[in-house]
């Protein structure tokens, strides 16, 4: 197994049914990162916008846009207005 010889350790039937199961498993996941991508076009576009201006950001900083903080970029263009 996972040596790199192409010998199945299991029957066509259940090989078949193994694939069904993971081809189920990949298509809930595109649908669910779908949906969560759609559900949070507006924080996604702000982490964009973020990035666009500062080029880098940290797990802090994406967490405080996508819980809708104040981030440090943004108290900075503030004090500058």
């Amino acid at each position: 197994y996972l040596d790199g010889r192409p010998i199945s350790t299991c029957s066509e039937a259940t090989g078949a049914e193994i694939d069904k199961q993971i081809l189920s498993i990949i298509s809930e996941c595109h649908t669910n990162a779908k949906r969560l991508l759609t559900e949070n076009k507006e924080k996604m576009e702000e982490i964009s916008e973020y990035l666009f201006q500062t080029e880098t950001i940290t797990g802090e900083q994406f967490m405080e846009i996508l819980k809708g903080e104040n981030t440090e970029n943004e108290d900075a263009e503030l004090a500058q207005e």
